[in-house]
């Protein structure tokens, strides 16, 4: 299937990068995309070039992860944030956060 933009036809399969592609050069913005950043999500290529975003989210998982009293459940969790993608990280991020506010 494709929809009409812009007297353009575009398969529905790509119209979230057609946009984004729009928007970025209505602001201006150089969108000249490297296979790195073709082949990952928009997360993960966020949190491996900001420097400050990574140092961030590694600290609160570093400051939280002892929260967790169960071995195997800490183990697990620190695979999954070590070893996972961004989705994955966020995951054990939101229940560590979960966590620590239901132990205040």
């Amino acid at each position: 299937k494709r929809v009409t933009i812009n007297n353009k036809l575009i398969p529905v399969s790509q119209l979230p990068s057609f946009i984004i592609k729009g928007l970025f050069y209505r602001l201006g913005i150089d969108l000249d995309l490297n296979d790195e950043m073709r082949n990952t999500s928009p997360f993960d290529y966020w949190y491996q070039t900001n420097t400050k975003l990574k140092n961030y989210i590694d600290a609160f998982f570093s400051s939280r992860i002892d929260l967790i009293d169960i071995p195997e459940v800490k183990k697990d969790m620190t695979y999954q944030f070590t070893r996972g993608d961004m989705t994955d990280k966020l995951q054990v991020l939101y229940l560590l956060g979960t966590i620590e506010k239901l132990n205040k």
